[in-house]
């Protein structure tokens, strides 16, 4: 079974996120999610 970390950096207006496997290999390219029910993918 693989691990998987996912990392959040908070900012004022927006959340940046990444998910990592167990290998440090990028799952997803990283996103960003508005604090305003907007999506910026």
């Amino acid at each position: 079974m693989k691990n998987y970390f996912m990392g959040i950096d908070v900012s004022k207006g927006y959340a940046d996120f990444t998910i990592l496997d167990d290998t440090k290999v990028v799952v997803r390219k990283p996103f960003k999610l508005l604090d305003n029910s907007g999506l910026n993918f």
